[in-house]
């Protein structure tokens, strides 16, 4: 039973903590995710800036084809 108390003890102990600051490199997940909300990020601030001018756009595609295009 000591052993699976100083286990758990360790796996919790302050040099198992995750510190993403000190990373040398970030898991492929992360980098996809921060990649992918800056490009959300980016086409909700191009959609507002351009709702506010009167440009008629042509009507040969979609509003979701051309998100889909873009990502």
């Amino acid at each position: 039973m000591n052993k699976i108390i100083e286990s758990i003890s360790s796996l919790f102990s302050e040099e198992n903590k995750l510190d993403i600051l000190n990373l040398r490199y970030l898991p492929r997940w992360a980098v996809l995710f921060i990649d992918t909300f800056i490009l959300l990020v980016a086409l909700l601030v191009t959609y507002l800036f351009l709702s506010d001018l009167n440009i008629t756009p042509l009507n040969t595609i979609t509003v979701w084809q051309q998100l889909c295009m873009v990502l």
